[in-house]
């Protein structure tokens, strides 16, 4: 019987690798094999083991990794006790290197003095076992099984046949993480980008670059930037105004003057999500030379500029003077000076009377 057990859950960990839906009949094979109830393989925070919640499920509160839970059951878990849940912080101390029960540390009668075990109680479950799956720099992978009563006096011999099949398991789950992100890069993103006249860079969502065109890399030679394939991509200071916040601690390379005539823009992300919640995408950034800049929009929408500021810079655009700004507010012509100079650095540096030329077709139209 056991052998049968073995022979097919190899086979459903073997379908996984080209098909991540398949893992639902793994997780119930695994269950049969070893003898647990429930299962679940989950991605983790380097700190705390927080769970990373993938979008899919919180939006379906079901997914392949997860086995045996009723819809009601993960979405009670993910809104009312992920937070509280004890087993977080003994798998954050405790790294699960080999399977291990939680009862170890949180004994039966302390777990059910949690909060925790009003999610459990209801499922007639006592005990889980973890154990790694994966494991990278910014995380890991673990895979718990879930026990009630009975299954949890017989934990070792629970322990010990999972111990049994983990190595096959964790060779399915990093050959179905290389099925993955071999599929996210197969884009035509990079030949169109090596087609381009314009500087342009790829980077992934660590900010590591993965590709450039000749003219960024013209750029990297005359010290604007520093783009190196494989290496984290470094911004000039001047241009922290222009990058959305999640890119704005790129910008702190002591670049060449040459850095003022240029203008970056950030498109959208180009983004997969694996079932456990971890991304794999990128993200274009193109840079354009400033008199080529057609905006869009005036100055005093800029997204980094406050309430107060844009109300500034609509005035001055308009031909007013930064002194008017101070009855405008009613504050003292010193502390609007201070509004106009911060307003003035989040728009590149720019200078009052280039304002006035850089918004005059919004202005007239305006007037109209």
């Amino acid at each position: 019987m056991k052998d049968a057990l073995a022979a097919e859950l190899v086979t459903a960990l073997s379908r996984t690798v080209l098909d991540p839906k398949c893992w639902d009949a793994a997780l119930h094979s695994l269950c049969e094999y070893c003898g647990a109830s429930k299962a679940l393989i989950s991605r983790r925070t380097l700190r705390g083991a927080q769970i990373v919640i993938p979008t899919t499920l919180q939006n379906e509160w079901q997914s392949p990794l997860i086995y045996g839970f009723s819809r009601q059951e993960v979405e009670t878990f993910l809104a009312q006790f992920a937070s509280t849940d004890p087993w977080n912080q003994i798998e954050a101390q405790n790294f699960p290197f080999t399977p291990y029960e939680l009862s170890r540390f949180l004994p039966l009668k302390k777990l059910q003095e949690t909060m925790f075990w009003g999610w459990l109680e209801p499922q007639g479950l006592v005990d889980s076992i973890v154990a790694v799956v994966d494991q990278d720099d910014t995380g890991w992978t673990a895979l718990n099984l879930y026990l009630d009563a009975e299954q949890a006096r017989n934990s070792d011999q629970i322990i010990h046949r999972l111990s049994e099949v983990l190595s096959d398991l964790k060779e399915v789950w990093t050959a179905g993480r290389d099925v993955f992100i071999a599929r996210s890069d197969y884009w035509p993103i990079p030949s169109i980008v090596e087609h381009m006249s314009d500087p342009c860079i790829v980077v992934d969502l660590k900010h590591v670059v993965s590709t450039l065109n000749a003219a960024a890399t013209h750029l990297t030679e005359a010290g604007v930037l520093q783009a190196i394939p494989g290496e984290t991509l470094a911004l000039p200071q001047q241009w922290s105004p222009y990058l959305p916040k999640e890119l704005t601690s790129l910008a702190g390379f002591s670049a060449s003057d040459e850095a003022e005539k240029w203008q970056p823009f950030v498109a959208k992300d180009v983004r997969l999500e694996h079932l456990s919640g971890e991304s794999n995408g990128y993200r274009i950034l193109f840079i354009m030379r400033k008199q080529d800049v057609v905006k869009a929009a005036p100055d005093w929408e800029h997204s980094n500029l406050n309430e107060r500021e844009k109300l500034l810079v609509r005035l001055l655009a308009h031909g007013g003077k930064v002194k008017d700004g101070a009855e405008l507010f009613g504050i003292s012509v010193r502390a609007n000076a201070d509004i106009w100079k911060s307003a003035s650095v989040k728009l590149g540096g720019l200078k009052k009377q280039d304002l006035v030329l850089r918004n005059r077709d919004f202005t007239k139209d305006e007037e109209k």
